[in-house]
């Protein structure tokens, strides 16, 4: 049973990604500082450069974290558009150092009520963490994905060669926060308990993934 402690773990998991990584980028902005001051009266150019590098990269971690933290009107109804945008900004949160490029586009114009915004968030989130962790062995950084919304049911295709079933239960058995692994594992319990289900389609050349409601 999915505990509020679970949800706290899973939360803390992703506060840890963002500060370990807000403290590297940090670091990296202190070095360019120091060496540009130890280095005064020479070319400083190339510390400029990678100075705007890091200042980027702290940028685009801060978007990132906005869109992660984006707040749902629970009077409301979401779009797909709003759901993705949030999953897939969590997605590239966990695995921007690992893939280059994640992107996706959305098919259908489902809305959603706030009783399944939540938790099918975090299981695109889940899904798409998966993925990309094969994408990663597959040596793929441009990863992709394409979204198909019908009622009650969400189609999720990507570019990585499929896998078989088996080893994504491994993974998703073995959520490890130290690894960044917990919110992945503990958002397709979740789902599932609240009477909706994954199914990884196996025929398929591509993964597949189809959401039933």
């Amino acid at each position: 049973m999915f505990s509020v402690a679970d949800f706290s773990r899973a939360m803390n998991e992703t506060h840890r990604i963002c500060t370990h990584d807000i403290s590297g980028h940090l670091h990296f902005l202190r070095f360019c500082m120091d060496e540009i001051v130890e280095r005064e009266g020479e070319d400083i150019t190339e510390l400029l450069s990678r100075l705007d590098e890091g200042l980027e990269k702290l940028e685009e971690l801060n978007r990132l974290l906005k869109i992660c933290t984006r707040y749902f009107n629970p009077e409301e109804t979401v779009t797909l558009a709003s759901l993705c945008e949030k999953a897939f900004g969590l997605i590239s949160l966990y695995h921007q150092k690992f893939i280059k490029d994640i992107t996706y586009v959305t098919d259908g114009h489902a809305n959603y009520n706030n009783n399944h915004t939540v938790y099918l968030i975090d299981g695109i989130f889940g899904i798409g963490s998966i993925i990309a962790h094969f994408a990663v062995i597959e040596n793929i950084d441009s990863l992709h994905f394409e979204l198909f919304a019908a009622k009650d049911k969400i189609l999720i295709k990507a570019n990585v060669p499929n896998v078989d079933e088996e080893k994504i239960s491994d993974l998703l058995k073995n959520g490890n926060e130290n690894d960044r692994t917990l919110r992945r594992a503990y958002s397709h319990e979740l789902f599932v308990e609240r009477g909706s289900s994954i199914t990884y389609i196996p025929a398929a050349d591509h993964i597949q993934v189809r959401i039933d409601l």
